[in-house]
C-alpha cells in the first residue's frame, strides 16, 4: 500500500499542478468577463441617456434635418461619456 502510494506521488504532483494552472486561468477569466459586463452595463446606461435626450430634441426639433439630428446625437453622446 504505502509504495502504490509513492507510486502515485508523480501523478499527484502533476495533477495539482494543472489544477493550480486552471484555477488560475478561470479568475483571469472571471476578471475579464466582470470588465466585459461592467462595460456593456455602461454602454446601457449611455444609450438610455442617449436616447433620452435624442427623443428631448426631437419632440422640439423635428423641423430639423437628418445632419442637424445627427449632430445632436453626436452632442448627446460627448455629453455623457
Amino acid at each position: 500500500m504505502q509504495q502504490e502510494l509513492q507510486n502515485l506521488q508523480p501523478e499527484l504532483i502533476k495533477t495539482s499542478a494543472n489544477t493550480e494552472q486552471l484555477m488560475i486561468k478561470i479568475e483571469q477569466d472571471t476578471v475579464e468577463v466582470e470588465a466585459k459586463r461592467e462595460v456593456r452595463s455602461q454602454l446601457r446606461r449611455l444609450q438610455s441617456r442617449v436616447l433620452s435626450q435624442i427623443s428631448r430634441h426631437s419632440h422640439s426639433d423635428k423641423h430639423l434635418c437628418p445632419v442637424a439630428r445627427t449632430s445632436l446625437i453626436v452632442q448627446a453622446i460627448y455629453k455623457f461619456s
